[in-house]
Formats: C-alpha cells, structure tokens, sequence
C-alpha cells in the first residue's frame, strides 16, 4: 500500500515508479490495481507507468478508467488510465435486472464510467467489467469461514467504480 496524497489533497508521486511498486514487487506481487486519477491529459503520471511497464514486462498495472463519463462525456478517462501500457477497465451495468429494474445490463456502459478514447485518439478502456449495483458478499470479522445465503445482513450492493478494480 501506497499513500499518494499530498497536504494540498493532490496526488504526488515520487520521481521514481519503482519506488511504489517495490514492497509488492519484493513480496512476488506482478499485478498492481489503482482505483485513482487526476487530469484527463497524457501527463507525468502516465509517461512514469508507461515507462515503468515497459522496462518491467512482467509486471501489470490495472487501472481503473475514472469516474467522469457523465452524459456520455468522451475521451474522459484519468491518467494513469489513459496511459499506453496499461490495463484499463471501464464499468458496465450488472447483468441483467438482476437488483433494480433501470439496470439495462452488462451491455451498457456506466452513467459515470469514464469514456475513451484517449485525447490522442487511443482506443480506452481495454475492457469493460460490472460496476454498476454490483450484488456483493460482505465481510464478517468476527466469525471464520461464514458463508451462509439465508443471512442477507451480509449481503451489500454496490455502485461505484472502485469496485470492479
């Protein structure tokens, strides 16, 4: 785990990638998945994970597209989804009315997911996966290997982006 916050509440990276990915690289960690974002242009951040996934190709960086694709906005994903080297997912409805009856299902992209393509006109997101009232298990702290369906108190939707990364 990584905090990229600043004080200003920005996102600041250090000079140096590998630096972030290190203590889950070191730990045999090849998979990195980021839920964050900041400008819409092809700007620092995503030169550094592009960078970073070239000299490391066996590394992956998934990335979620963003959450500004309101009113069908185009080439709205965030760095570093929009980076070249990287996996980036957008979120698509739950399949079917499956929970509420405006879920169109899993062929509809998300109100909010962000859209591509890029500002140079790369083809973003890579794929796409439910992240739209998506039906999901919940934690029980207190109690070991639980797993009962009769039990719905552990049972949540959710509707936002970060859940599908």
């Amino acid at each position: 785990m990584f905090d990229m916050g600043d004080s200003s509440a920005s996102l600041s990276l250090p000079n140096n990638l590998a630096s972030v990915f290190f203590p889950g690289v070191e730990a045999g960690a090849m998979i990195h998945s980021g839920s964050w974002g900041r400008a819409a242009n092809y700007d620092i951040i995503s030169v550094a994970f592009d960078r970073y996934m070239h000299d490391n190709d066996d590394f992956l960086a998934i990335i979620a597209a963003g959450n500004t694709g309101y009113k069908d906005r185009a080439s709205s994903i965030l760095e570093p989804g929009n980076a070249k080297n990287v996996l980036t997912v957008g979120a698509t409805h739950s399949a079917g009315r499956d929970l509420y009856w405006y879920d169109k299902g899993p062929d509809h992209i998300a109100y909010f997911s962000s859209r591509g393509p890029t500002n140079d006109n790369r083809i973003k997101p890579d794929v796409v996966a439910p992240g739209r009232t998506i039906l999901s298990a919940g934690a029980r702290p207190n109690v070991e290997g639980e797993c009962d369906p009769e039990d719905t108190e552990d049972i949540g939707v959710e509707s936002n982006f970060d859940a599908k990364t």
